[in-house]
């Protein structure tokens, strides 16, 4: 009965990884699509002298800016979980847990700067 709850637990980490994979490739896809576009954009209003248009287009997007960064966000956590979980998965034993603890401490240490960093832009940049 044992070898079955862990078989099943093993089959439920792959399903997390493989969805965890997914999404973070459509989500890093989204925003390196959306900052290319508007970037793209934003310089050829630029360089055509439209500062005008430029402020209006700034404007107008930035709804797109805060999907793109909420999923460039995303990117970075489920990319984080996929390593947990292919360490975990890949190796057996003590080894499976010690890799993944490690991986898993460093994870939650990095994006806790990042999300202080993201705040702080957010507070001190983007806040009227």
């Amino acid at each position: 009965r044992r070898g079955a709850a862990a078989l099943q637990a093993e089959n439920a980490a792959v399903a997390a990884s493989a969805a965890s994979c997914a999404v973070c490739i459509l989500a890093a896809l989204y925003a390196t699509v959306v900052f290319s576009m508007l970037a793209l954009y934003s310089k050829a209003a630029l360089g055509m002298g439209r500062d005008d248009r430029y402020a209006e287009f700034f404007l107008a997007t930035a709804s797109f800016r805060l999907h793109g960064f909420k999923s460039y966000a995303l990117s970075m956590a489920c990319f984080m979980i996929t390593m947990v979980l292919n360490l975990v998965l890949t190796y057996k034993g003590s080894v499976r847990w010690l890799a993944g603890g490690i991986v898993a401490v460093m994870s939650v240490v990095t994006w806790s700067h990042l999300y202080q960093i993201m705040n702080l832009a957010s507070t001190l940049l983007y806040e009227t």
